[in-house]
């Protein structure tokens, strides 16, 4: 399995899992533009700290556009 396709499975799996509004395209493009590496420059090490990052950043961005979402309901 190519190094993609194994991102986008475990991403995919712990956005369902963990029921985070954050989608899978979200997550991959901010991560693949950032070359999978941390502010420090360091690889990622963790696929649910990643997407934990991008939901929160998901998150703010949804406030700020709708003052109104809640993602509670996402929980």
């Amino acid at each position: 399995m190519n190094r993609r396709l194994q991102y986008e499975n475990e991403v995919k799996e712990v956005i369902e899992r963990e029921n985070l509004p954050v989608s899978l395209d979200f997550v991959l493009s901010y991560w693949n533009a950032k070359g999978w590496r941390t502010k420090n420059g360091t690889p990622v090490k963790s696929f649910r700290i990643a997407v934990h990052v991008c939901n929160s950043i998901y998150v703010q961005r949804m406030r700020r556009l709708n003052p109104h979402f809640d993602n509670r309901l996402y929980q």
